[in-house]
């Protein structure tokens, strides 16, 4: 506890109590009211500048950096969770409903979306550390100017090319990741360091952040083939800025020749 809280300091809402049925898996989380000081939320219609995704970076790499070769063992992989048995099925009926009701040019993941098993285990690869899990805008905040994470419900470990990825392509437009996520992912590194991480090289993290694109590209088409989960045009979104991701990334070339 004494580390997790030095890791992140203010960037998590106060909680003031949960209750959980077991019976139906309903909860109740009660948090601080955050919209009492100058709040912004974010969402994929609504992205993350460059100055917020890198403070949202930096959070991470603090947050990485304290758990690196100490991941409690009760954590597993995103790939090693009992539901990814279902993803595989799950992508391949959205791509197929996705196809047919947009245009958005889903079928360059077809890879991914036939292989998703191995692919999945690929950039599970170790080292791992204590990853936030699903960083995506809609759960983030800017609360006078400093950077939270809301949502905690999805904390996996893994490689934090993973989450990274994740993070920048559904957070900001497409044009502006393009233009700074080089940049971002030196913040990401200098900052792991400072923290009292490793130094990770600048080429491996880079490779790894282009496989890594596969994880939004799998939530985002799901979370929209599915439905329910956000609004209709939210969930688009994150497809369209997924799908350009694989492509500018070369994320299915890499992944190909990786396997």
């Amino acid at each position: 506890t004494e580390i997790y809280t030095l890791s992140l300091h203010d960037a998590l809402p106060i909680s003031y109590g949960s209750v959980f049925d077991p019976l139906t898996g309903g909860f109740v989380l009660v948090l601080e009211d955050l919209a009492v000081d100058p709040c912004e939320f974010p969402d994929t219609l609504h992205p993350m500048d460059k100055d917020q995704a890198s403070q949202i970076v930096r959070l991470l790499a603090r947050l990485h950096a304290t758990f690196w070769n100490r991941v409690p063992g009760w954590l597993y992989t995103a790939s090693g969770d009992s539901v990814s048995l279902l993803v595989g099925s799950m992508l391949k009926m959205s791509s197929r409903r996705l196809a047919e009701s947009t245009d958005i040019p889903v079928q360059n993941g077809r890879f991914i979306d036939e292989n998703y098993r191995a692919v999945a285990q690929l950039i599970d690869t170790p080292p791992h550390t204590v990853m936030h899990g699903d960083a995506h805008p809609g759960n983030v905040y800017f609360r006078n100017g400093h950077a939270g994470l809301l949502d905690w419900q999805a904390v996996r470990r893994g490689h934090p090319s993973r989450e990274l990825a994740y993070t920048l392509i559904t957070g900001m437009t497409t044009a502006d990741r393009q233009a700074t996520e080089h940049d971002l992912l030196d913040e990401y590194r200098l900052e792991l360091v400072a923290a009292g991480g490793p130094e990770i090289d600048r080429d491996e993290l880079r490779n790894r952040y282009r496989q890594g694109a596969l994880y939004p590209y799998v939530a985002a088409m799901i979370t929209a083939g599915v439905g329910g989960m956000q609004e209709a045009e939210i969930a688009l979104e994150g497809v369209r800025k997924a799908v350009a991701a694989l492509e500018d990334l070369d994320t299915v070339s890499l992944l190909e020749k990786s396997l």
